[in-house]
């Protein structure tokens, strides 16, 4: 009787398990799902090289029960589907796309990418060091200046796509007058890449990314516009003599404090010998400055001196007509 009635304990198991997978395969049976654009995204990419060319985005095609396959759809962002370019340097390279299923659903759901390999382009990074840069977005106070900048580090490494870096005018901090405090700029400023034209450069590497600056402010000097006057020394050899002078250009402009300049109307230039010169010459002559100011234009200016010859010098007489 035991044995008679296990039988069909057996059997009534047996009957429930098939019911069981007959009524969840039709409710939750094996099905295929596809994810349309999925980010692709480049792993292990060795050092120095960039990326240029590759997919952003790829198909996944999910399969396995309805349940998991609608639950990893609605769980997507933590999929993983990436490329593993370890050991791939310059060039064009067939790259096969991994996915890797968010962690919950892993083994039960097959996720398989579409295309299965794609083709990436690998470039060398390019690499520049420039000396960082002040650029103003103001005008100082009236009667003032900026001074030279003090940067800390003072230069920086750019790095990026070839084409881009070589773009690169300029490094650059944006500084505004109203950031003075008592005539004093200071504080660490973000570095910007900029071309020939002032636009930045955008996808580049700089390192460090900000530096440093001090920038003091500095009262202007005032400048006047004076004469050049030549110091002339000694004299041509007997009998050549000296018929012309001339100077360019015939004025500079200095600067230094106002009450100095109040003083001075010419200045000279370095001192000029004559003694050895029998023909015209021209010169480049240093412009000699008095203590306390300094040239604003031209250091040197071009001395002219004209030498004549008794004979060129003589008056030629006109003969009397006849009677």
């Amino acid at each position: 009787m035991i044995r008679h009635n296990l039988k069909y304990k057996l059997l009534a198991l047996s009957i429930a398990i098939v019911l069981w997978f007959y009524v969840n395969k039709g409710y939750n049976p094996i099905v295929t799902k596809e994810i349309p654009r999925v980010p692709l995204v480049p792993r292990k990419v060795e050092p120095g090289m960039i990326v240029t060319r590759m997919p952003k985005t790829v198909r996944v095609v999910l399969e396995g029960s309805r349940e998991h396959v609608n639950a990893t759809a609605a769980d997507v962002d933590e999929m993983l589907v990436h490329i593993n370019l370890r050991g791939k340097g310059p060039g064009t390279h067939k790259v096969p796309v991994v996915v890797v299923p968010p962690t919950s659903y892993a083994g039960l759901v097959k996720a398989t990418p579409e295309p299965r390999e794609v083709m990436v382009t690998i470039v060398r990074e390019a690499q520049r060091t420039m000396q960082a840069d002040v650029e103003f977005a103001g005008t100082p106070p009236v009667g003032f200046r900026f001074g030279a900048p003090e940067f800390t580090p003072p230069r920086a490494v750019i790095s990026g796509l070839p084409d881009r870096v070589s773009r690169v005018n300029r490094l650059t901090v944006t500084v505004e007058p109203a950031q003075l405090r008592e005539g004093v700029i200071e504080g660490d400023f973000t570095l910007s890449a900029k071309d020939k034209d002032g636009k930045e450069v955008q996808g580049l590497r700089i390192n460090p990314a900000k530096v440093h600056l001090r920038l003091r402010l500095e009262q202007v000097p005032a400048t006047r516009v004076v004469f050049v006057s030549p110091n002339i020394v000694g004299q041509p050899p007997f009998p050549y003599r000296v018929s012309e002078i001339n100077v360019k250009p015939q004025v500079v402009t200095i600067t230094g404090r106002p009450e100095r300049l109040m003083q001075i109307s010419a200045v000279s230039t370095q001192p000029l010998n004559l003694t050895s010169h029998t023909q015209t010459f021209t010169q480049r002559v240093a412009v000699s400055l008095p203590p306390g100011t300094s040239v604003a234009d031209a250091r040197y200016v071009r001395v002219t001196v004209r030498i004549e010859s008794p004979a060129e010098s003589a008056t030629p007489q006109t003969e009397s007509p006849k009677q």
